[in-house]
């Protein structure tokens, strides 16, 4: 196990997170790139990237952030919602539904899950509402912000900008 002044062991000191095993390149990924401001963790499919970005953002908030916006295909929202819901003491918001139902939607957590969709199309709000914040931003399908000049990537740009740098 890392030391215990590491990113995973400060948070595992204060998180029980469900997971039998941490493995030793989940480790150093949490480890080595945690404390940057900015990473990007780009493990192959089935090698745990829900679980390192989840203990990077978890490490992050103990060290100041405010909140964490979990940008995720649609499809994925709900699986999100049940795996942040499995750690105690986290708070979960699903930001979805329809305009008027988002409308009714507060920021008044840990996580904040949403589609980049949903993300883009809100982007004022959630940029009004929260751009007094530190936030960490989870992109879960980062394919999807690959080409900078797209619209996903442009929003993605931006948010680290404005929401961040405001």
């Amino acid at each position: 196990m890392a030391d215990e002044n590491s990113p995973l062991e400060l948070v595992l000191s204060r998180y029980q997170i469900p997971i039998e095993k941490i493995r030793d390149y989940q480790i150093e990924t949490i480890n080595d790139l945690g404390p940057l401001p900015r990473a990007g963790h780009y493990l192959d499919q089935g090698l745990g990237k829900t679980l390192v970005a989840t203990i990077v953002a978890l490490y992050k908030m103990m060290k100041g952030a405010d909140v964490t916006l979990c940008l995720v295909p649609p499809i994925l929202v709900s699986r999100w919602v049940r795996w942040l819901n499995t750690i105690p003491g986290v708070s979960v918001i699903t930001y979805e539904g329809t305009p008027a139902q988002r409308e009714k939607i507060g920021f008044n957590a840990d996580f904040v899950v949403m589609s980049l969709q949903i993300f883009k199309l809100d982007y004022e709000r959630i940029h009004i509402e929260m751009g007094h914040r530190e936030i960490v931003i989870i992109v879960d399908e980062a394919s999807s912000i690959k080409n900078a000049g797209s619209s996903n990537g442009k929003a993605k740009a931006s948010a680290n900008h404005r929401l961040v740098n405001d």
